[in-house]
């Protein structure tokens, strides 16, 4: 809802005005927004009236990226995400949880935010 909220704002908005409109703790939407502005989703703007905006259109912004901005790499079981597990040789799932790891990132990666909120009833 941050990121459409940022769309729908004619400049930037500051981190205190948008967690007041979204109703959640300021540190926390303080520390999201930094892990957006990292992967490079949003801006930050210096000044008395700066804050964030959106480094680029919501339909140009896919739900993967989002999830893996504000979460970190997506996993349908640990193994998908970093390997190495010692029931790698006898495991009996790891072939469909890695199908099933592509067809979620594919979908997610497919699925633009902008998409996103008008399925969901609000445009974007």
């Amino acid at each position: 809802m941050g990121l459409i909220d940022l769309d729908r704002s004619p400049g930037p908005v500051s981190a205190r005005t948008l967690a007041k409109r979204l109703g959640v703790p300021g540190e926390l939407l303080s520390k999201m927004l930094q892990r957006l502005q990292r992967a490079g989703l949003v801006t930050a703007v210096r000044g008395s009236r700066g804050g964030y905006r959106l480094r680029r259109p919501l339909a140009e912004i896919s739900l993967r990226q989002v999830i893996e901005a504000s979460h970190g790499p997506l996993a349908v079981v640990d193994c998908v995400k970093d390997g190495g597990c010692p029931q790698e040789p006898h495991c009996t799932i790891r072939p469909q949880a890695h199908g099933l790891q592509g067809l979620l990132n594919g979908f997610l990666g497919s699925l633009s935010v902008q998409q996103f909120a008008e399925k969901a009833g609000g445009s974007a």
